[in-house]
């Protein structure tokens, strides 16, 4: 299984395995204390006798919303939209001055959003959920749910142990171990499997999602989750069994320059590389085993520029296509979580502590700032005036373009 042990005095991750996750990922990733509970129940139902799953009942409707713990945000267009704890959906039609709050169907935290086009949106979260709106956020569904995520993996862990048990029968004697321990890991992930569809659904959070166009979307997420839709989510694929991540480390974060090649970091050092939308995926050398929790590719078609970024400030630079890698170094050493691309191509790093990194150069060169807040950030955006919206503990908060607050 992967691991995820955060030392929340550090912010650095050990290699100790975990039995399950059972605490909130980001959140923890976010350094903060409190965590969220990660437990296998299933949606709600009505039987008698049996308590209603809150999580799975309607996000409630806050007037605080905008304070709440929020770990990401997009755009639709002239619209803002950000996701967090408790199933919160909220956007923004004023360049973030002022935020509604959207009908959303579960109470889940969710992670990570996603709008290919002004009106289709897609939200990712806990408990193997993924969410659509066709309305710019306003308004969602659910797509996929962590039940059927997990009858999904029972049936890829049945389907491998089928072919290895195949392959056993005529390997000489050089495979045999290979393919037996690879048989015995098989077998594990099916009672897990099983164990999570007797239990409601699977227990793991996907952590973020991306779409090339409104057809054809990935999501990806903690212990391998990786699934794939070439149909707007009317049918949601797992596909993990086209990387290379035997371990099921945790998927990060997913990029793209240009709509058709993709690239994605997760834990331990894991880079890739896809140049068919996600279909088919190459594993990169990595620069380090720390885990990145943050990826983007620079929108100069196939040969931009590639930034990846993560545990203790460690930032590291590609300028062919994730084939190389060179070191960044900052100041800084707080964990990185987020960032993004403005529109007059500044590059800007969010974590930590109040950490806001910029850079005018491509990534070449950085500047610092810790916000006094010293809050925990896990994403930001700019605003058409060109200041930043920055998301993360305490919600919303405003800042100049260089993460100054205002």
């Amino acid at each position: 299984m992967g691991r995820f042990y955060l030392d929340l005095a550090g912010g650095e991750f050990t290699g100790e395995p975990m039995q399950g996750i059972n605490t909130a990922i980001k959140r923890m990733a976010l350094g903060l204390v409190t965590a969220l509970p990660l437990m296998g129940i299933g949606l709600c139902q009505a039987e008698e006798g049996v308590k209603p799953d809150f999580r799975y009942l309607p996000a409630v409707m806050s007037p605080r919303v905008e304070r709440a713990l929020l770990l990401d945000l997009a755009r639709a267009d002239g619209r803002m939209v950000a996701v967090g704890e408790r199933g919160f959906i909220i956007y923004s039609d004023d360049d973030g001055q002022s935020w509604s709050q959207a009908q959303v169907p579960v109470s889940v935290t969710l992670t990570a959003v996603s709008f290919p086009t002004p009106k289709m949106g897609w939200a990712v979260g806990h408990e193997g959920t993924i969410l659509h709106s066709a309305d710019g956020g306003s308004s969602w569904s659910v797509q996929l749910s962590g039940q059927e995520v997990a009858s999904q993996e029972v049936s890829l862990a049945e389907g491998l142990i089928e072919q290895m048990q195949q392959q056993l029968e005529t390997a000489d004697e050089l495979d045999l171990e290979d393919l037996q321990y690879a048989l015995d890991d098989a077998q594990y992930a099916l009672e897990d499997a099983q164990e999570a569809v007797a239990s409601g659904g699977t227990p793991n959070p996907f952590l973020d999602v991306w779409f090339a166009d409104e057809k054809t979307g990935i999501a990806v997420g903690a212990y391998g989750l990786f699934f794939r839709t070439k149909d707007s989510g009317e049918h949601w694929t797992i596909a993990s069994a086209a990387l290379d991540n035997p371990d099921k480390y945790h998927y990060y974060s997913l990029s793209s320059p240009n709509g058709r090649i993709v690239y994605m970091s997760g834990e331990a050092g894991m880079l890739f590389r896809s140049e068919d939308e996600g279909a088919t995926w190459v594993r990169l050398e990595s620069p380090y085993e720390g885990s990145f929790f943050g990826i983007l590719a620079q929108p100069n078609g196939a040969n931009g520029r590639v930034v990846t970024f993560g545990l203790r400030g460690n930032i590291f630079v590609s300028n062919d296509r994730g084939d190389s890698w060179e070191e960044r170094t900052t100041e800084n050493e707080n964990t990185l979580m987020g960032g993004s691309l403005t529109a007059d191509g500044r590059l800007v790093i969010v974590g930590r502590s109040g950490t806001v990194l910029s850079s005018d150069d491509g990534g070449e060169n950085f500047s610092v700032l810790y916000r006094d807040d010293r809050g925990s950030y896990g994403a930001v955006i700019t605003g058409s005036d060109g200041n930043l919206i920055v998301v993360g503990e305490g919600g919303i908060h405003h800042a100049g373009p260089d993460g100054s607050s205002r």
